[in-house]
């Protein structure tokens, strides 16, 4: 479990699951197919259930609910390549 700072506030996310098959398949099915379960799961996964508290928190909107999701991304992957 990691904490991530977006927007002034601090959110935990759970790393592990970024470098698990099932959930990079599943971010994959979401973002090849347009399949919109498949990415809420995937948001809820790595923000450990609370994507919908987080999501009312930042404003209800999607965009910053992508953007934060890739700070993360961006977050693990630049530690991988240190």
């Amino acid at each position: 479990m990691r904490t991530i700072t977006f927007q002034g506030h601090k959110f935990k996310y759970d790393e592990r699951c970024l470098h698990s098959w099932k959930m990079q398949r599943a971010i994959a099915r979401a973002t090849s197919t347009g399949d919109p379960n498949a990415s809420f799961e995937a948001a809820d996964t790595i923000l450990m259930g609370k994507a919908d508290e987080i999501a009312e928190l930042l404003g209800d909107d999607i965009d910053t609910m992508g953007e934060l999701l890739q700070a993360i991304v961006n977050e693990v992957g630049g530690e991988a390549k240190n």
